[in-house]
């Protein structure tokens, strides 16, 4: 039955609706662009504090020593509260705030609380190469999407759901580079598009680079999807400050994509032994290697901020 669906869509998407996919890709990948830019925009003009904190205590992680923090914090204080709000109900987005304002930390060390005023900076050339790497890896996915779309025409369901997951990785990146300035909205979509990503490369490589079929395929893809909108729903309305100090969400969200790029690269294994062309495996197995890499420790997400 599942089989029969997927011949008609593929049907459907070859005939009339052929345009309306079109015109809701390129939306979609205007729409991609627009963030990937405002998201460097954004990166590019937010002050350097040079200090990072963790958000399940509260404490200071590291210190850039050559940023503005030297000397006024150091590794393992405990921060109270930002300009006066207790820091469990701020963000760190120095919103309003450029170069050259000052920001007050109440911090707690050994055992006493005490205020240090620190001094925002415009942000340093390795600063900013390190901020606009994700929206730069995030381009490279988009233009491997428009490219796949528009010029792959062997497999209409492949090249959708490419473009699909070309898109999502633009997001996962994007909102994930926005999410370190406290963004909640950023925050929450970053949260969403990783849970969503695992159920979505499944079903790609059961669709590319040639169609699989498995057992209780169209029962497993339901499922996938299911769980994945649970814990969706649950990223968009949690109390966020809940979710971003929660070991064992975020040890989900890795559990539970590590488990379908491991799914992925088992349909690729078998796409690649009952494929008999050798040109049809030299496209298949860069793929494979590709997907072992993310693995190891799901390296596509290492360039993103803590």
């Amino acid at each position: 039955m599942s089989n029969l669906r997927s011949a008609r869509f593929r049907r459907l998407y070859r005939a009339g609706s052929r345009p309306w996919i079109y015109y809701v890709s390129f939306l979609l990948s205007g729409a991609m662009l627009i963030l990937l830019v405002q998201t460097a925009i954004y990166l590019a003009n937010w002050p350097e504090d040079g200090v990072g904190w963790s958000a399940s205590n509260n404490q200071v992680n590291w210190v850039d020593p050559a940023g503005p923090a030297a000397g006024i914090l150091q590794p393992g204080d405990i921060i109270i509260r930002w300009d006066g709000v207790p820091i469990h109900q701020s963000t760190q987005t120095y919103t309003g705030k450029q170069p050259g304002d000052e920001i007050r930390f109440d911090v707690l060390r050994d055992g006493q609380i005490s205020t240090k005023i620190l001094r925002l900076l415009a942000p340093s050339a390795a600063t900013m190469v390190n901020r606009l790497e994700p929206p730069l890896i995030a381009l490279m996915f988009w233009v491997l999407g428009i490219v796949v779309f528009a010029f792959n025409t062997s497999n209409s369901m492949a090249r959708l759901f490419y473009g699909i997951f070309s898109y999502a990785s633009c997001g996962i990146l994007a909102f994930g580079a926005l999410s370190v300035t406290g963004l909640p909205w950023a925050s929450r979509l970053f949260y969403s598009l990783m849970w969503l990503m695992g159920p979505l490369v499944v079903h790609l490589h059961l669709n590319f680079p040639s169609p699989v079929t498995i057992p209780y395929r169209q029962f497993v893809t339901r499922t996938l999807y299911a769980c994945a909108a649970i814990a969706v729903l649950a990223s968009l309305t949690f109390d966020l400050e809940t979710i971003r100090s929660s070991q064992g969400f975020r040890l989900a969200i890795y559990l539970f994509l590590a488990a379908n790029l491991l799914a992925a690269v088992a349909l690729l294994v078998k796409n690649y032994q009952m494929t008999a062309s050798t040109a049809a495996r030299q496209q298949i197995l860069p793929v494979i290697l590709a997907h072992r890499q993310r693995l190891v420790p799901l390296r596509g997400l290492s360039i993103l901020p803590t």
